[in-house]
């Protein structure tokens, strides 16, 4: 029962894991077609310097213009739109020729460079390039570094910004690859709690990215696109409540409000990352080969068995027979073309 349990949460890990990766590609997908990095990191800026997302002043609106087509950040995109991640020491250096280049096209001179805070009439941008000035006391080298830290502590927050407004996308694209595929997490673990042979083939494709990926999740999407047994997950099409003819009407609502229910739970699991699944797997399978601690008898006591000891000196003592007789079944049904082959007797049954 132990371990039939732990199956069934690996084989729910597993078709979680593979609705986050396709939840986050698609994500990355409209974020790229949309620049939703880029118009978050321009708002972080305009944050930065002026206090506010939306400038209505034009020479604020100017500046930030200038500021962006200076070929140190504007170079780094191939588009016309800023680029999603800008380098702090970048943002830095265009920061203060922008600046600089405004106070001497207002005649100021070579004197009033070090002066940055009266680039722009902007309480804001007088206030934040007044500390910083002065903590450098008159360094230029110091006064760019200062930048660069506040440039840095801004991204943090930006960050901040986009995880919880993507929060909302992934819910959405979880929900509807969930209902797409008809991944319903309830319908999902009954069936296999109930069918030892899917649930046998699942743990066992669970395990071999394990073992492939060496609890590595960068590479997990390698690890699945190669992974041979995918396709046994219990998901997809019809389901019990399309049947026009098994169930009444009455009955298929309910069904269908169940299943609506597991839709959504598979949405919010695959909100939380694939890299959050990939790691349960993981410790659900080293639990899963590691086992219980077995007991002996020694002079009336009972005394513990070491857990590695055990699994090693009988890895398979552990899985049920129903486990073990569904995967003989599989073998039995092998390709005996295969050089490596040797059938399974029925003496070998549990």
């Amino acid at each position: 029962m132990q371990n039939q349990i732990i199956d069934v949460a690996i084989g729910l890990a597993l078709a979680f894991m593979v609705v986050s990766v396709l939840v986050s590609a698609i994500q990355e997908i409209v974020a790229g077609l949309l620049n939703s990095r880029s118009a978050q990191l321009e708002k972080g800026i305009k944050c930065l310097l002026f206090g506010k997302t939306d400038l209505i002043d034009a020479e604020e609106q100017k500046f930030i213009k200038d500021l962006f087509n200076h070929p140190l950040l504007f170079n780094l995109s191939p588009g016309e739109k800023l680029a999603s991640y800008l380098p702090s020491n970048n943002f830095a250096l265009a920061l203060v020729e922008v600046a600089s280049a405004r106070i001497m096209e207002s005649g100021r001179g070579k004197e009033g460079i070090r002066d940055l805070a009266s680039a722009v009439d902007s309480d804001s941008w007088r206030r934040l390039l007044s500390s910083l000035e002065a903590e450098a006391k008159g360094d230029m080298g110091l006064l760019r570094r200062e930048i660069e830290k506040q440039y840095e502590q801004m991204m943090d927050r930006v960050s901040g910004w986009y995880k919880r407004r993507s929060q909302s996308s992934l819910l959405f694209y979880g929900f509807f690859l969930a209902v797409l595929l008809n991944v319903d997490a309830l319908d999902l673990s009954r069936r296999l709690w109930t069918d030892s042979v899917t649930r046998a083939v699942v743990v066992a494709s669970a395990s071999e990215l394990e073992t492939r990926t060496h609890g590595d999740p960068q590479k997990m999407e390698e690890g699945l696109v190669s992974l041979n047994g995918m396709q046994s997950l219990p998901v997809g099409w019809p389901t019990k409540w399309t049947d026009g003819k098994a169930y009444s009407n009455e009955n298929k609502a309910i069904y269908f409000v169940i299943s609506l229910i597991g839709w959504l739970i598979t949405a919010l699991a695959s909100s939380l990352g694939a890299p959050f699944w990939f790691d349960i797997i993981g410790k659900f399978v080293r639990l899963k080969n590691a086992g219980g601690i077995p007991q002996r008898q020694s002079g009336g006591t009972q005394e513990s068995v070491p857990v590695s000891v055990a699994a090693i000196s009988s890895p398979t003592a552990q899985e049920p027979a129903d486990n073990r007789n569904a995967i003989i079944d599989l073998n039995l049904a092998r390709n005996t073309d295969d050089d490596s082959y040797r059938p399974v007797k029925l003496e070998e049954r549990w």
